[in-house]
């Protein structure tokens, strides 16, 4: 599996469950908020990788997301 494999090659040496560990830290965050016309605010923003994170995502090339990018969207009622 390359996300077993190709942080090795890199050096990068966590056990399986040390990998998902630091990983699950990197989440998304959502907001929701009602409007006074009753519809729905919703903003979706990632949290920033950790150090470790990075590393891995360094490792298998997988491009991080921008911590500055927001996805917002109105729901109506």
């Amino acid at each position: 599996m390359a996300i077993r494999e190709e942080p090795e090659k890199k050096d990068i040496r966590y056990d399986w469950r040390h990998t998902c560990n630091i990983m699950s830290s990197h989440t998304i965050i959502t907001t929701r908020m009602k409007l006074e016309n009753k519809d729905s605010l919703i903003i979706r923003q990632p949290s920033r990788a950790n150090q470790h994170a990075a590393q891995i995502y360094n490792a298998l090339q997988f491009k991080q997301s921008n911590p500055g990018m927001r996805k917002k969207s109105v729901v109506p009622h």
